[in-house]
């Protein structure tokens, strides 16, 4: 006789959505085995997906344990309902999946053309981010709560920007026990906070990629949200600038001006009012803490003109190897580009990296890659209607925070920290996640995905 059984995908439908999700009858041995095996490895995915975001502050190898085991669950879960008879899922296309696949390829073939496995392996991870990328995209069709996501996102990352000032002041380092560097202005005894991460860099550019959400929520906001909700959106956002700016690094503070600049472009009614409080809060805290902007600025401008050199170095290295090299012209030097005497990743450049490691061909659609994800974010912004306002604030960030990792990567190889690419793979993931169902049609309000 058969039984009524109701899988994890199911439940997830129902308790995101709102609507009933019939149960399926189960008559047969092989069904019941797939159920089961569905209900073991479904189960956890969805508190993987909410784990990502918190971890993704906390500490980078917890991060990627979680993120390669909610993609591996993933795709067990889906290899049993491609055996079942009562199929819940269907593989669909991204977007910019030529320019993904050819990226893919030209990797491979750069890493398969080394011999020495202690460098194919890891460059075969760094291509890891690709298939990533599909992988969480299906998660989310299977288990929806985008909205959930993101709110863990800001609130995670808020309190670890809170504590990050903190340490600015205070100069303690509790997790790691160590000395915290004074900051390069004269005068001053305020510390270069490390965070939670151990890693300022990193930690600084997860924050300009985190501001455009809460920025978002702002400047779409309507007459119809509360004041209470606009002003948590405001003071969130300006924590997050004020942790960018304790970073003192200059790359840092662009890729935080460009998530701002494009945040300007979005349909808002706000954008005064942001602009006005932006300025009034960076004027402010330069007085208060600095004496005024021209003290703080002339002392970093030193740092950088070091670091500045430091770079020119690196990419006019990379080009030389590039142009010399035999047949790297075009498929570049693969691992090997890392062996370079005096590499820094620090201090380079990702799109010259990526011209030296790839070549012309691998580099050239990376660029078409991210030209598609951000003009395909564009374009879903325009096709969700006025009414489901969180969607919109996601897509909206997402486009600003793309922007924000792009533009870092001018200034180190952003490639290089794992950290960060993991957690674009899941931002483009949610943006092209929700691009396809507003392709498909109607979506019902902006709590249904």
């Amino acid at each position: 006789m058969p039984t009524n059984f109701v899988t994890p995908s199911a439940k997830q439908q129902e308790r995101v959505c709102g609507r009933w999700v019939q149960s399926i009858q189960i008559k047969t041995r092989k069904e019941k085995i797939i159920h089961y095996g569905k209900t073991i490895f479904g189960t956890p995915i969805p508190f993987i997906l909410s784990s990502l975001v918190i971890l993704c502050f906390l500490s980078q190898p917890a991060f990627e344990i979680a993120t390669w085991a909610g993609a591996f669950f993933t795709t067990i879960y889906i290899a049993f309902d491609r055996f079942g008879q009562n199929r819940e899922f269907n593989f669909f296309r991204l977007g910019p999946d030529l320019f993904l696949f050819g990226v893919l390829i030209t990797g491979f073939i750069n890493a398969i053309n080394n011999y020495s496995f202690t460098t194919m392996a890891p460059s075969l991870m760094d291509l890891s981010w690709v298939p990533l990328i599909y992988i969480l995209t299906y998660s989310f069709e299977l288990f929806p709560g985008l909205n959930r996501l993101y709110y863990l996102f800001v609130i995670s990352g808020t309190a670890i920007a809170s504590y990050c000032i903190w340490q600015h002041f205070s100069g303690l380092d509790p997790i790691f026990h160590q000395t915290l560097p004074i900051v390069p202005i004269k005068g001053l005894l305020y510390f270069k906070w490390n965070g939670v991460l151990n890693d300022t860099q990193v930690l600084g550019t997860l924050f300009a990629m985190l501001l455009p959400f809460p920025l978002a929520g702002f400047l779409l906001s309507e007459k119809r949200n509360h004041p209470v909700s606009k002003t948590i959106l405001v003071i969130i956002s300006l924590t997050l600038l004020l942790a960018t700016i304790w970073t003192y690094q200059f790359s840092i503070w662009t890729s935080t001006l460009a998530g701002f600049f494009i945040s300007f472009f979005f349909k808002g009614n706000k954008r005064l009012w942001l602009i006005l409080i932006t300025l009034t809060f960076l004027l402010i805290t330069s007085f208060v803490f600095y004496g005024g902007p021209s003290q703080a600025l002339s002392s970093l401008n030193e740092i950088e003109s070091t670091r500045v050199e430091a770079q020119r170095t690196q990419i006019n290295m990379l080009v030389h190897a590039w142009k010399n090299e035999a047949n790297a012209s075009w498929v570049g030097l693969g691992p090997r580009v890392r062996e370079i005497v005096g590499f820094d990743p620090s201090v380079g450049n990702t799109y010259f990296f990526l011209l030296a490691e790839w070549g012309a061909i691998g580099a050239t659609f990376y660029l078409f890659f991210i030209l598609s994800s951000l003009l395909l974010t564009y374009r879903t912004l325009h096709e969700v209607p006025s009414t489901h306002y969180w969607h919109r604030v996601i897509l909206a960030g997402g486009l600003a925070s793309q922007v924000a990792f792009h533009v870092a990567g001018l200034y180190w190889l952003t490639m290089n920290g794992r950290h960060l690419i993991l957690l674009l793979a899941l931002i483009l993931s949610s943006i092209f996640y929700l691009s396809e169902h507003y392709g498909r049609g109607l979506v019902p309000d902006d709590q249904s995905l």
